[in-house]
């Protein structure tokens, strides 16, 4: 799970005027950093969670699969313990970005906002979605495999956080009804 550690004061990117290149791979280079730059402006750093940080093995993006590396060899951590990844600190910025695109990775912010039936239609479209990928997975054995794992990673952590959820709101129901109990006997 990804914790986004946002400023308190928040600004607008402003676009610059593209300038004219003689390659078109250089135009979408710097299309790409534009849109980095936008999506980071109003980021601090993000906590990304220990076990998160060991499935990156798995990705296709480059960055991450280094990332995991380097982590790798920093020592033993709980799967639960969060790493910080500040923006500020050089080359760091592509690694979050690369991080926050990540479709296999869960947002805590987004998983707040959203209702119960959501979670459980998002669980069951990410289980169709693991499903056809695994049909499929004679045609590419090595990239589809390696997606499901990170689809099934995503399914169980959504899941697992659906029940925490859960959970928490069924024991906060009980604490309020024994509260005015409480009330009632003291007079």
């Amino acid at each position: 799970m990804i914790i986004i550690n946002r400023k308190k004061k928040v600004e607008q990117y402003k676009l610059e005027q593209m300038p004219q290149f003689s390659h078109k791979m250089s135009a979408m280079i710097w299309y790409h950093v534009q849109k980095m730059n936008a999506e980071l402006i109003n980021i601090k750093s993000i906590d990304v969670q220990v076990k998160d940080i060991k499935k990156m093995i798995y990705s296709y993006r480059p960055s991450l699969v280094s990332f995991y590396a380097r982590f790798n060899l920093l020592g033993e951590y709980s799967d639960d313990d969060y790493i910080n990844i500040s923006k500020y600190k050089k080359g760091n910025k592509h690694l979050i970005y690369e991080i926050l695109n990540a479709n296999w990775l869960l947002k805590l912010g987004n998983l707040e906002d959203k209702t119960e039936e959501e979670l459980e239609y998002e669980i069951f479209c990410l289980q169709n979605k693991v499903d056809e990928m695994k049909k499929k997975i004679n045609s590419n054995g090595y990239y589809y495999g390696h997606n499901i794992k990170l689809l099934e990673y995503k399914l169980s952590c959504l899941e697992d956080y659906m029940f925490q959820r859960v959970n928490k709101q069924q024991v906060n129901q009980i604490l309020v009804k024994k509260l005015p109990i409480l009330l009632n006997a003291k007079k």
